[in-house]
């Protein structure tokens, strides 16, 4: 995860996730989903996505909205770490 945090990747997909391309959004959210799947090394970072993926599970692309989901999910599936933060966010309202 060294090199995936040095190379500054994840700053990068969050603000795809506001970009205007629909497909830049749908790629940027599975992207996050996949870097938050196997472990919960990188919550810290991924804190900041949370309000973009909230935001996406209003996006009008439907797989952008499933990718959206997958990632909050993904980003609660190791550790409790970023619960709270979902909450103070509105996940429980979206």
């Amino acid at each position: 995860y060294d090199s995936f945090c040095q190379a500054e990747i994840l700053p990068q997909l969050i603000a795809l996730c506001a970009d205007g391309d629909s497909a830049c959004r749908k790629f940027a959210s599975f992207a996050l989903g996949n870097s938050a799947f196997h472990s919960d090394a990188l919550y810290g970072k991924l804190a900041p996505a949370i309000p973009q993926l909230l935001r996406l599970l209003e996006d009008e692309d439907e797989k952008t909205r499933a990718n959206a989901a997958g990632a909050i999910g993904n980003l609660v599936r190791n550790s409790s770490e970023l619960c709270s933060m979902m909450v103070q966010e509105g996940a429980l309202q979206s």
